[in-house]
């Protein structure tokens, strides 16, 4: 075996997936694509869950060293400190449970140094080309430029990107919605007058310090009406720029496979669940009024006239149905139990004959030239001046000189998740796992709390501490919780969407973040701090949440944070004088740490709460699920 572990993908997630594996007592290697690390700033900062776990492994004083310039930086850009929901600048930060302001390229070198120094390897110009999972292993070819190599591991996590490789070779299915809205953006140095920053009736403009960018519908470059008001219909401080956290690229602006001319409906179809990132699962033709628009692959396509009608579900958690015309049935989940809703996807029995989605706010992309499967769009190079320029007289009518764009981003809302995360020997993080859009900034954060889920994991079932089934709760625990941030971004996009409704809607929730309790409510849901693990055993909260850095007092009244005692990357049991006795159920299992200030409680090593507060009994059932008697 090359490695115990091989992790594709040296961006931030698989940095600290590999650091994660090696503290565990495994063999971590990392193998990317690019021969250098990219100076590529997609994110700006880390949110308080991630935050506390890097703190947990000892990486809090360069976070601390970062913040107050990334913190400068968004204050700039922004034009002010407070977090934002759909551009709705009105958040204020927990100070109890705080994220940090730091460049993506900055993380990565801080967790490269990380891993490296627990001894991960990490092989650079390592495009993974093939792999060939068996039973008890998965090989992984390499092209590189000495040549093809092979390397051998028990298991292979691709942290990859939302273009992942490895998600398209298992292969996962990743179904998911197509975009609504592209932003294009990047420092730019304008040579005249600049309109005002704001929201337009086509789009939103986007100028904040040296960052310019526009927002509007998906496709609106090709063509679309020019606004004819150079006045903002939003004040400018919603029109400051969010750089875009890690998450999805464009992959697919529109769907087409036929051969013949499409006609595009009359109004914007509801988005269609796609089977995976190059795949749409999109409605045939039905016979009914109720058709989107439909193509055999010779003739002209079918303009859909009306959306489908959906019919009540049976109850609160099994989907609805949508009956369009005579076609396919599509099913749409009806959130009954708390749980978000699922976009509509199409139900099995589908008639085979790909159809043709088209709309006017997305161009027709020609068929896969490579025959895959997949809807080919051209590729595009780096945004110009030209194209940010004409994208800015779209939106607000003004013509801009523009002499340079640097650090350019062109990227969509789509939103996309696999199925599952993990096939046998073969898993996925970050955002080869899930793609959405950047709004929010909460796109690094979910990725690297899979990193952190996953990794103990991995080292605990290598070095025979634990079953193999202990890997099937990576995707009981965090799919749910990306499915919750896919959630929260789609409706940042219907927030973020032009138009003289939406600016109506924008104006209610803007009023009502201002009542302590929704502000307190929006930033926990960025945060993901209320989120909760399922438990497989009864248990109620604190267990399942992530525990904040507590402050702790041992039996000499000496004090200590929380993150100090977990940074060996074991289990933690806090016992309080009457619970002492616990401790020898818990010997050679986890560390054990006397505390007198708060009470009992069971922490795994990524700082989630597995027990708390209950009898000997209900510890030895969590100390048997995650941390089994040697």
């Amino acid at each position: 075996m090359d490695a115990d572990v091989i992790v594709v993908g040296a961006g931030p997630v698989g940095l600290l997936l590999a650091a994660e594996v090696q503290l565990g007592g495994g063999r971590a290697v990392v193998l990317e694509r690019l021969t250098e690390p990219t100076r590529d700033r997609k994110a700006r900062g880390i949110g308080p869950l991630a935050t506390e776990a890097l703190r947990r492994r000892g990486l809090g004083p360069h976070l601390a060293a970062a913040d107050p310039d990334g913190a400068r930086d968004f204050t700039r850009d922004h034009g002010t400190e407070l977090g934002h929901f759909a551009n709705i600048h009105k958040l204020a930060p927990d100070p109890r449970r705080r994220g940090t302001r730091i460049w993506q390229p900055d993380l990565e070198r801080l967790l490269a140094t990380h891993a490296e120094s627990l001894g991960a390897r990490i092989l650079r110009g390592h495009d993974v080309v093939a792999l060939d999972p068996a039973a008890d292993s998965v090989t992984v070819t390499t092209r590189t430029p000495t040549g093809e190599h092979h390397l051998r591991a028990l298991y292979l996590v691709g942290c990859d990107g939302a273009h992942s490789r490895v998600r398209k070779l298992a292969p996962f299915a990743f179904p998911g919605t197509p975009p609504l809205l592209r932003t294009i953006a990047g420092a730019t140095t304008f040579t005249g007058p600049v309109p005002p920053p704001g929201r337009y009736l086509t789009g939103t403009f986007l100028h904040g310090g040296s960052l310019a960018g526009v927002t509007e519908l998906a496709g609106s470059a090709t063509p679309a009406p020019v606004a004819t008001a150079a006045t903002p219909v939003s004040p400018a401080g919603e029109g400051r720029l969010s750089t875009p956290a890690a998450g999805a690229g464009p992959d697919i602006l529109a769907i087409s496979t036929g051969g013949g001319p499409s006609v595009t409906s009359t109004s914007t179809p509801t988005p269609v669940v796609t089977a995976d990132d190059g795949r749409p699962s999109t409605p045939a033709a039905g016979g009914g009024p109720d058709t989107l628009a439909t193509s055999t692959g010779g003739g002209p396509s079918v303009t859909s006239t009306s959306t489908p009608t959906p019919v009540a579900a049976a109850d609160g958690g099994r989907p609805s149905t949508l009956v369009a015309g005579g076609g396919p049935v599509v099913s749409a989940a009806s959130p009954g139990d708390g749980r978000p809703g699922a976009p509509a996807v199409l139900a099995e029995g589908t008639p085979s004959t790909p159809a043709t989605l088209t709309s006017a706010a997305a161009p027709i992309a020609s068929p896969d030239p490579a025959g895959e499967g997949r809807p080919f769009t051209p590729p595009r190079g780096p945004v110009t001046p030209a194209e940010l320029a004409a994208a800015i007289r779209r939106v607000t009518g003004a013509d801009v000189a523009i002499e340079e764009v640097r650090e350019p981003r062109d990227f969509t809302d789509q939103a996309r998740q696999a199925d599952t995360y993990r096939h046998g020997r073969v898993l996925l993080a970050g955002d080869a796992a899930h793609v959405h859009s950047p709004s929010g900034g909460q796109g690094l954060n979910l990725g690297l709390l899979d990193a952190m889920n996953l990794g103990w994991k991995l080292a605990a079932v290598i070095r025979g501490a634990a079953p193999e089934a202990l890997l099937d709760t990576y995707t009981r625990e965090r799919h749910p919780a990306a499915a919750a941030v896919l959630h929260n971004t789609r409706a940042q996009s219907a927030l973020l969407a032009p138009g003289p409704h939406v600016d109506a809607l924008r104006d209610i929730v803007s009023d009502l973040m201002e009542i302590p309790a929704v502000n307190r409510y929006f930033s926990a849901l960025l945060s993901g701090v209320d989120h909760r693990y399922e438990m497989p055993y009864p248990a109620t909260e604190p267990v399942g949440l992530h525990s904040p850095d507590l402050e702790l007092t041992d039996d000499h009244g000496v004090h200590s944070g929380l993150h100090e005692h977990l940074r060996s990357g074991r289990g933690l049991l806090l016992l309080t004088p009457e619970t002492r006795a616990f401790a020898n159920c818990a010997k050679n299992r986890v560390e054990i740490l006397p505390v007198t200030n708060i009470g009992p409680r069971l922490l795994r090593p990524d700082g989630i709460i597995a027990w708390a507060e209950g009898d000997s009994q209900s510890l030895q059932f969590a100390l048997d699920t995650w941390f089994p008697a040697p």
